[in-house]
């Protein structure tokens, strides 16, 4: 290899690796559409496993603080599998969102997810980068499998926040939705 080559391969790793340093900074997130589920279908729950998990992985990669979108059925729910698995990686630092088709998901107090109407996935992917860039990411267990008391605590506060930042704009977006459905308002003129 001659010197200019090795010189030329050489600013090309460097450049790739501050822009891999640059990208990892900004938070990274996905959307995940829920495959209909049937009980008693392990082949199709393991792929929903490993599709989680799979995204869990490549962004923690490529990113410090990572999110998750996961679209449930109308009424928010996922099926057992990818809800496991999307508890794994709410455990393992990634702030997951769970959206429903029609409705907002009912709150369960066990679960460490945040509740989203249903909007938009682009819209709700949005909002949480931005509550990633403003809050940073939750908190870690260190082992998740074993979660402590005080780490699920640690997440729960974290989450909450996030939960604030979400109600919020969902009532500001009901909000103006419900003026948009109105329309122009002409009564004043009298």
């Amino acid at each position: 290899m001659t010197p200019l080559r090795r010189l030329a391969t050489a600013a090309t790793l460097l450049v790739l690796t501050l822009a891999t340093a640059a990208h990892a900074d900004q938070p990274g997130t996905a959307i995940i559409y829920d495959a209909p589920w049937a009980p008693g279908d392990a082949p199709r729950s393991g792929a929903a496993e490993f599709t989680v998990l799979l995204s869990v992985a490549q962004l923690r990669h490529q990113h410090t603080r990572a999110g998750i979108v996961a679209v449930g059925n109308h009424n928010g729910l996922l099926q057992p599998a990818t809800e496991d698995a999307l508890t794994r990686a709410a455990l393992m630092g990634v702030a997951v969102v769970r959206i429903a088709g029609s409705a907002k998901p009912p709150a369960l107090p066990d679960d460490l997810f945040i509740e989203a109407a249903s909007q938009p996935a682009l819209i709700v992917e949005k909002l949480l980068a931005d509550c990633l860039t403003r809050f940073g990411p939750p908190p870690a267990a260190a082992n998740p499998a074993k979660p402590t008391a005080n780490e699920t605590a640690a997440i729960r506060r974290m989450i909450s926040r996030y939960q604030i930042a979400f109600d919020t704009a969902n009532s500001r977006m009901a909000n103006h939705t419900v003026a948009l459905a109105m329309g122009p308002r002409n009564d004043y003129e009298n």
